[in-house]
């Protein structure tokens, strides 16, 4: 099984970013998924034409009263 089918956030950036649906992302190719970067673990490494940029995709599971809410982990932000 393919663990990255079954990220349902990152699955669906993965797809987001490969059909050039954000302008910003136009020509920019996913180089690798769950990139480390130093003591940190990020999303996506993407290239495009020989730059290359991190990618963070954050994601909301619970939505109240038109606010985003990460109850598994509570924070006082």
């Amino acid at each position: 099984m393919d663990y990255y089918k079954f990220c349902l956030h990152n699955g669906l950036a993965n797809e987001i970013i490969e059909s050039h649906f954000i302008k910003e992302l136009e020509g920019y190719k996913v180089v690798k998924r769950e990139y480390s970067f130093g003591r940190s673990r990020l999303d996506f490494l993407l290239a495009r034409e020989g730059e290359r940029m991190l990618l963070e995709v954050k994601g909301c599971t619970l939505l109240k009263d038109d606010m985003a809410l990460f109850p598994d982990a509570p924070t006082t932000r």
